[in-house]
């Protein structure tokens, strides 16, 4: 739905994102993970100092990586985003549910998460509207642009929030409880007990309780679009509207399994986006 050179961009920067996540998640072992990620850091640091369009390659490790970090637009990013996306895969390197390793303790961990592993590539995205849109408001006017920077980021959050909601079984599987542990605290329970698959009532309150938030900051992000280009607008908000539809099916009791992810029927997909693209 996006257009011209933008698109081009946005796949770029996607592709990195892609390319980064399921390394990491292949990795095999906590060791060889952490080194995909100081090897990415360190590439990142490389492409955003030289600034420049081509990029030497020779031997690398991770070719795949080294190539879509050479294809990253980098004069239309900045670096801070990305290496914030690394910490939160770093985050999930510290889940070991065998010692009780449980990273997500309070509401304020749960949401640095969110930023870190969404809120930062919806920064990176407001990052590349500035450049391809650079007559409008969200550009010309600090003020605005940092409104829009944050409400980014802030819904952002909101779609990794239900990302969260509707993966829980999948995550319970690798040893995962990205629920804040002072909430599963107060139903008396704990993420070894989640792990267990005990207390299954307390944790879908809880997961009502995690999209309640994801809704929450979609509400009050929202209204930021209104100062996007025209153009830009449809396509976000069909992006946007897809991730909550799968939040509103949670919460008619669709769910995930272990294995495979929540998904939208092909209908119900092309419902929304024309919903959205016509608002």
């Amino acid at each position: 739905m996006f257009q011209g050179p933008l698109r081009i961009d946005l796949i770029m920067l996607y592709s990195f994102c892609r390319i980064a996540d399921d390394l990491v998640d292949e990795a095999g072992d906590r060791k060889n993970a952490s080194d995909v990620l100081d090897q990415c850091a360190l590439e990142l640091e490389r492409r955003f100092t030289s600034k420049v369009d081509c990029v030497e390659q020779g031997y690398s490790k991770y070719p795949e990586l080294t190539q879509a970090i050479k294809n990253l637009p980098a004069t239309r990013l900045r670096i801070e985003p990305l290496q914030s996306l690394l910490e939160g895969f770093r985050t999930d390197l510290r889940f070991d549910s065998e010692s009780n390793s449980f990273p997500i303790h309070s509401e304020q961990d749960l949401d640095n998460y969110a930023y870190h592993v969404a809120g930062t590539v919806a920064a990176s995205m407001i990052d590349l509207l500035v450049h391809h849109f650079p007559c409008y408001a969200h550009a010309t006017n600090d003020t605005v642009k940092n409104e829009t920077l944050a409400a980014a980021e802030m819904m952002g959050r909101a779609l990794q929030l239900v990302n969260i909601a509707r993966d829980i079984e999948r995550d319970i599987a690798i040893g995962r409880v990205y629920i804040p542990t002072t909430w599963l605290k107060q139903e008396g329970i704990t993420p070894a007990d989640v792990i267990r698959g005990q207390q299954t009532e307390s944790v879908e309150r809880l997961r009502e309780r995690v999209l309640i938030k994801a809704q929450d900051y979609h509400d009050r992000s929202l209204p930021a679009l209104a100062s996007l280009p025209v153009e830009l607008q449809g396509p976000l908000r069909a992006v946007i509207e897809n991730y909550m539809e799968i939040g509103a099916a949670l919460k008619r009791g669709h769910r995930s399994g272990p294995v495979r992810k929540l998904k939208l029927s092909l209908w119900r997909r092309l419902l929304v986006t024309y919903r959205a693209m016509m608002a």
